[in-house]
């Protein structure tokens, strides 16, 4: 458990009632394990953050402003409890707020009473606790980004700067995990539960990396298991398991991650179609994503009637020429798996034949075919 965990548990005791953290964006962080709840509390435990609708409510209410506990009222049209709104401020920054369900309303502290001192004790504690994770993580994200496009004078200082703190070394063989999860995930990654020796940080485009050692890597299998070999846990795990995780190539030292997260772009665009982890060093000719413009390779492998017989509607012979390579040219294993007669075979193959001008007797022929099945479905436009 998170020492952010520690307090959402240590206040939903201090006052009795089913207890939630969230930042300022109203992301969810942490919540209590208390069983009651109502339907805004729920959806935001199960979509890890709150609708526009809500906000707009709560922001209504004037929690923005707020320096010290309030309640907000309850809303039948929303199906929403009674609420104890703290604050959670540091040098006067505002950093998120504790909620409370309260719907005899009878949790509010009395202000000067020993409750309400403890509950701002708490509710400061995790303003500094947010707040120095927020700077770390801001400074982690730089430094990612200068190992990633600065020149190789800035390699060295920025790898230093990336894991300080994190239990992992500069001269150690590490791996960039790419992760494609809900949006809100990159914005909040600064409360992410995670493993002793895993650096989280915020890529483009609402992607995250994860920079750990190899041994956590868990290629082919289902992203959440990833998730969980990465020590993420509790809310932070989707609920509906949508997320893609690409794996780069490992690399001896934190100077080179640059290479690794290439890969790891490379591969993550692969996982989002098997649904799997990938790694780079299992795309074999898959790779090739990842060394040329989706446009220029579609030039050489989709040129003239490859692309025409690709475009057409024709799912039988599709995946008959597919399979046929796929088991290096072998009729009799190609049948067997396609369930259909041999002569039936023969006929899907001359028709293949046909539409792309390919004699599939010829090696280079094969080879022209193989890769366009490969890759001409990812190819974007």
């Amino acid at each position: 458990m998170s020492a952010v965990d520690d307090l959402v548990e240590e206040l939903s005791h201090l006052l009795g009632g089913p207890c939630t953290l969230e930042d300022e964006s109203f992301g969810l962080l942490a919540y209590s394990g208390q069983a009651e709840t109502d339907d805004v509390r729920q959806a935001s435990i199960l979509t890890r953050r709150s609708t526009a609708e809500v906000r707009a409510w709560f922001l209504a209410q004037g929690v923005a402003e707020a320096e010290a506990p309030l309640r907000t009222p309850g809303d039948t049209e929303r199906r929403m409890t009674p609420r104890v709104c703290v604050p959670v401020r540091y040098l006067g920054r505002l950093h998120g707020w504790f909620w409370l369900l309260d719907p005899h309303e009878r949790l509010l502290p009395e202000p000067g009473s020993e409750t309400a001192a403890e509950v701002a004790r708490i509710a400061e504690t995790a303003g500094a606790l947010l707040s120095h994770t927020g700077r770390r993580q801001a400074r982690r994200t730089a430094a990612f980004r200068d190992l990633l496009h600065g020149d190789a004078r800035e390699a060295r200082p920025a790898a230093a700067a990336l894991l300080a703190g994190s239990g992992l070394r500069t001269d150690e063989p590490l791996v960039c995990l790419l992760l494609a999860p809900e949006p809100t995930w990159a914005a909040r990654i600064d409360g992410l539960p995670s493993r002793p020796g895993t650096v989280w940080v915020e890529d483009d485009g609402g992607l995250v990396v994860a920079v750990a050692r190899p041994s956590v890597v868990r290629a082919q299998e289902a992203p959440l298991e990833q998730l969980r070999a990465l020590g993420v846990s509790g809310p932070w795990l989707p609920a509906d398991g949508t997320v893609q995780v690409g794996v780069g190539r490992v690399v001896p030292r934190a100077e080179d991650l640059r290479a690794s997260h290439d890969g790891a772009r490379t591969a993550l665009r692969v996982a989002r179609g098997s649904g799997r982890v990938e790694r780079a060093d299992d795309l074999g000719v898959l790779g090739l994503l990842g060394v040329a413009r989706d446009a220029d390779l579609a030039a050489v492998v989709l040129e003239g009637r490859l692309g025409e017989f690709l475009a057409a509607d024709e799912p039988d012979l599709v995946r008959t020429a597919r399979t046929y390579l796929d088991l290096a040219g072998s009729a009799a294993r190609t049948a067997d798996v396609l369930g259909i007669h041999r002569q039936t075979l023969y006929h899907r193959l001359a028709q293949v034949e046909r539409r792309t001008g390919l004699d599939l007797k010829d090696g280079q022929a094969r080879l022209r075919l193989h890769l366009a099945l490969t890759l001409g479905s990812r190819l974007q436009p």
